[in-house]
């Protein structure tokens, strides 16, 4: 039997005075997550995560990481999730869409990057955090735009996996 845990995202988009660029901060039920950018390797896709979570209500609020691939990442960004038939989850995004822009920042853990569909082009809202190093995943590399501080958070997703395997 598995046993599929959600948790609930929210967002708050700060400045810092410690930094010129702007981070975002996941607020979650198990804690928040620090987003930096990476706008020099990723211009475009910094912006459209910034317009997505910014505003007095996000696009983000309220919806869930609805995905967990184990050894690898969490995915979330789907606004499927946060009223939506289960079955449509990892399919709901805006109706614009980002051109890739790959880049060679490793996907070590820590890293964020857009999900997309087969087509490299299709990128919207839908993003993952890998939770371990990169080794290969046998799908198209996708574009990496930020960094997360978020130890506590993952760390309480890698205990739940192992319940769910």
């Amino acid at each position: 039997m598995s046993t599929l845990f959600l948790i609930l995202i929210g967002f708050g988009n700060y400045s810092f005075a410690i930094t010129a660029e702007p981070v975002v901060v996941i607020e979650t039920n198990l804690g928040n997550l620090v987003i930096e950018f990476f706008p020099a390797d990723a211009t475009e896709h910094v912006k459209n995560f910034l317009f997505l979570s910014s505003g007095e209500r996000s696009y983000y609020d309220n919806t869930l990481f609805h995905r967990i691939i184990p050894g690898f990442m969490i995915q979330g960004g789907d606004p499927n999730t946060v009223n939506g038939d289960p079955n449509t989850w990892g399919q709901g995004g805006p109706d614009t869409k980002l051109d890739a822009e790959f880049n060679n920042i490793k996907h070590d853990r820590g890293i964020v990057s857009m999900a997309r569909s087969a087509d490299p082009n299709s990128a919207g809202s839908q993003f993952f955090i890998v939770h371990q190093d990169w080794v290969k995943y046998p799908i198209k590399e996708p574009t990496k735009f930020m960094k997360v501080d978020w130890a506590p958070f993952v760390q309480y997703i890698k205990e739940r996996q192992k319940f769910t395997e």
